[in-house]
């Protein structure tokens, strides 16, 4: 756990890093460098597939990470070094992403009409027959952070969480079910997060594929603002 506190005071406290930091914060992952200490490494989250490059490390150390993950792997570096983790990984599918913050002040309220719950494990596996992998999700998620819930009839049907935090930062991770999407639960969900999260002092970092556009358009409704770029890779048919 030190080793990995050693490889995240190497990164600033800004949103570009918050995955990576609040990563090799947890302690849920593993880092591969060169033996010389050098600022380029790979962190490898140990329970799910994100693989985050910082710099430019040597392609014996991604090939490490890579073989070490899960099948479907997620590889993600900043833009600007983007073109080297491409040489590394030829053929595979690289998608930019935006990352998002909300201008302050920030103001946010809640619907009174809506209900709101952090997710004990029993409310989650409920929901596993109708969506096995997003359940699956959330319950990993459970295990290192808090899950709520916009509540209908006694029913989750959004969910936000953080998916990492440092620091300062979290980042959001909002999902849906499908009979309830487009009623404006995601937003009330993460406007609740948003809330919750500034009493601890800290702020929402929000992550968008530029190909995802519903995520962009949510973003856009809460009042994000993009300021910076990443580059996620992807294995070509994952």
């Amino acid at each position: 756990m030190n080793e990995l506190k050693s490889f995240a005071v190497l990164l600033p406290d800004i949103p570009r890093w918050v995955e990576t930091r609040g990563l090799l914060l947890s302690g849920r992952s593993e880092a591969f460098a060169a033996e010389n200490g050098a600022t380029d490494f790979v962190v490898r989250a140990l329970n799910g597939k994100l693989i985050c490059v910082v710099g430019k490390p040597a392609r014996h150390l991604m090939e490490e990470a890579i073989s070490k993950s899960v099948a479907a792997v997620e590889v993600l570096a900043v833009a600007e070094n983007g073109e080297h983790v491409a040489s590394v990984l030829p053929g595979w599918r690289q998608s930019p992403a935006l990352i998002h913050l909300l201008p302050e002040p920030i103001r946010v309220a809640v619907s009174h009409e809506v209900s709101f719950k952090f997710l004990q494990r029993p409310e989650i596996t409920r929901i596993r027959e109708e969506v096995p992998q997003l359940s699956e999700e959330l319950l990993e998620a459970l295990t290192f952070t808090e899950v709520a819930a916009v509540m209908v009839d006694e029913r989750p049907v959004s969910f936000c969480y953080a998916g990492a935090e440092t620091e300062t930062w979290w980042d959001i991770s909002i999902d849906t079910l499908p009979d309830y999407r487009r009623r404006g639960f995601a937003e009330q969900c993460v406007k609740f997060m948003i809330i919750h999260y500034l009493k601890l002092g800290k702020r929402p970092v929000w992550g968008a594929e530029e190909s995802n556009i519903a995520s962009l358009n949510l973003a856009g409704k809460l009042g994000f603002k993009p300021v910076d770029q990443v580059v996620l890779f992807t294995r070509s048919g994952e």
